[in-house]
């Protein structure tokens, strides 16, 4: 058992043999929570792709409870939030294996309990110790520490009570003083406070990462050799195909055009090498595809669009105008990434009630994401939602947490659902300038606009690296980092990032908030051009008006067999709903919802004169 305090708390790492068949295993605990991860590793397969697999396990035994339904009390298809953290796991640990490592690898996190911290932190420093201590060639180790701040200052490893009460929580995963992955939400928060958590995140990984090392060299095994594999095709992409893309490099961005070069590539590649595969031809033309845009833009900031480095797209906004049935609309496109929006409003009855392991609560803000096949110009199967439609919509959903009004403020619950239409990068962003103009539109009263700009990386060192604002999918798919930013006027709101290299120093971190602040205030431009405050409530949408009932008078209010509530109910057409804190909403169209208020407070008045 080996403890580290990492920053208020202490983490603790065992190593048994509880998972005596996996490849390596460990368990950890933060307090009274407590995970096990497994790693497996499978043998060699033919596949183009990193095969690596993250399965996060919520067990309900982990609170103490029984859950589920009357007829199954067993857990099913992982929840939103598990899903989530087997993405955040996944994105910080993928880009430290070898690129050629062609074996199926598959990490399992099971909780075994919880407590006052958030399983995944502990779930990922477990998991980058389990690989080091592994026979996989991973080039780890990432720790990561979750940070919040409020009026007393930063807080690291807060527990869930804190995070509720601070002004933002980021959890950081860092390597060798580098950050390489970042998820954040935060309450209109300035760059340089959420900077200085994230320095500060840094610096504790690194702590971390020097307590660990004894224990990799006391329990690590001998590490798998890779062969170096010679591209014999790559000579041929060279003298065929660079000159072309060199001529004429937006053609990387037009399938039809990169079609035809793939046609000249392959018929080169036949006449020089016949046992040549067509998969291995698709890797050494997407790999010298790759080769040649990122030249271009280290060498000569030549961008496959022609923009400027710090340049945003064209971008068009459209609050409303869509249907006179829906409750309210918005329309964003940003280039060729195209974005539809759309909100409805209910009763706080009609809010999403979450049961699982982790959380046990009602929420009256829901962002759903859907991405069709044809917004990529693909035939493809549709169903329920990937990981990625669930992560997506997430970080939409979470951009908005922290502004959206209070039950108390705005008795409402809100569903907004994106439709991405056409995808030419970052469509999560895209997706929350769409819901912010939706739900002016429908008149939910925000502070302001929200909205949000994807920051892309060219690194070859850190003498000559080159930041790119609204990247493009090729941009994203051919770059080092994705780093979503969103927020207000008044600050950041959300941030993810994700890496494909060793991480961005603390000046890069510095670099890229601040061009995204750039972006950001550009976009708002826009959509505060379009519509710049809420409009009154949608007409379609039945108000909602909360009252007050003083404490013991509730039942006067209801009458003896609901005869009053019944009687204002039926004369004024609204309808009542009287919670049992004595909270009356009153919800109707028109003047019912004045005549229902007026006739309640006729009741009150004329009980407290008989008094």
């Amino acid at each position: 058992m080996y403890t580290h305090k990492l920053g208020q708390e202490d983490i603790i790492f065992e190593l048994n043999d509880w998972m005596s068949h996996a490849e390596s295993s460990v368990i950890a605990s933060m307090g009274d929570t407590k995970v096990m991860v497994a790693v497996a590793l499978g043998g060699p397969t033919d596949k183009d792709y990193m095969p690596l697999k993250v399965e996060y396990q919520e067990r309900y035994y982990a609170r103490g409870e029984i859950l589920g339904g009357k007829y199954n009390k067993r857990e099913g298809r992982p929840s939103t939030e598990a899903t989530l953290t087997a993405r955040l796991i996944d994105r910080a640990v993928r880009p430290f294996f070898p690129k050629d490592f062609n074996r199926d690898i598959l990490i399992v996190v099971t909780v075994l309990s919880l407590g006052d911290h958030d399983p995944d932190v502990v779930a990922l420093n477990a998991t980058s110790l389990a690989l080091e201590i592994s026979s996989i060639p991973w080039r780890g180790f990432v720790g990561a520490v979750r940070v919040s701040a409020n009026e007393d200052g930063e807080v690291l490893s807060p527990t869930y009570k804190q995070r509720a009460e601070s002004w933002y929580e980021a959890t950081v995963a860092a390597r060798d003083g580098r950050l390489c992955m970042l998820e954040t939400e935060a309450s209109q928060t300035s760059e340089p406070t959420i900077l200085s958590g994230i320095s500060l995140a840094i610096d504790e990984v690194a702590k971390l990462d020097t307590f660990l090392m004894d224990i990799i060299s006391e329990h690590k095994k001998e590490k798998i050799e890779l062969t170096d594999k010679n591209n014999r095709l790559e000579n041929v992409f060279k003298d065929m195909v660079t000159p072309l893309v060199l001529k004429d490099i937006s053609g990387v961005d037009n399938k039809k055009t990169r079609d035809q070069w793939f046609s000249i590539f392959k018929e080169s590649v036949g006449e020089s090498f016949e046992d040549a595969t067509y998969s291995e031809m698709q890797s050494t033309f997407d790999s010298g595809l790759k080769d040649v845009v990122r030249s271009s833009i280290l060498n000569s900031e030549n961008r496959i669009d022609g923009r400027d480095l710090d340049t945003v797209r064209s971008i068009y906004a459209q609050a409303g105008g869509v249907s006179d049935v829906v409750h309210g609309s918005g329309l964003f496109y940003r280039g060729e990434t195209h974005v539809l929006s759309v909100a409805t409003l209910g009763q706080l009855d009609d809010s999403l009630h979450i049961d699982g392991m982790e959380i046990n609560a009602d929420t009256n803000f829901i962002h759903h994401y859907n991405f069709p096949p044809y917004s990529v110009g693909e035939v493809g199967r549709m169903g329920s939602p990937g990981r990625r439609e669930i992560g997506h919509g997430a970080l939409a959903e979470k951009a908005f947490r922290r502004v959206i009004p209070s039950p108390e403020d705005f008795p409402y619950t809100m569903r907004v659902v994106s439709e991405v239409l056409s995808s030419n990068g970052s469509t999560s962003m895209g997706s929350t300038c769409g819901t912010s103009l939706a739900l002016h539109d429908v008149g939910v009263p925000l502070p302001g606009h929200v909205a949000g700009v994807a920051i892309g990386l060219v690194y070859e060192s850190d003498n000559n690296y080159k930041i790119l604002s609204d990247i493009l999918g090729k941009e994203d798919h051919y770059g080092d980092m994705d780093f979503k930013v969103a927020g207000t006027r008044k600050g950041i709101t959300a941030i993810q990032l994700d890496c494909k290299f060793d991480g961005l120093s603390k000046d890069m971190i510095t670099e890229t908030l601040e061009q995204a602040k750039q972006g950001r205030s550009g976009i708002l431009d826009v959509m505060e051009k379009e519509l710049k405050a809420p409009r009154d409530l949608s007409p379609h949408v039945e108000k909602i008006k909360r009252l007050p009932i003083p404490d013991g008078m509730v039942g006067l209010v209801i009458g003896k067999g609901g005869v009053t509530i019944k009687k204002i109910t039926a004369d004024s057409g609204a309808k009542i709903d009287i919670k049992r804190d004595g909270t009356a909403f009153i919800i109707g169209k028109g003047d019912s919802i004045q005549k229902a208020e007026d006739a309640i407070k006729q009741v009150l008045s004329t009980a407290k004169e008989t008094k």
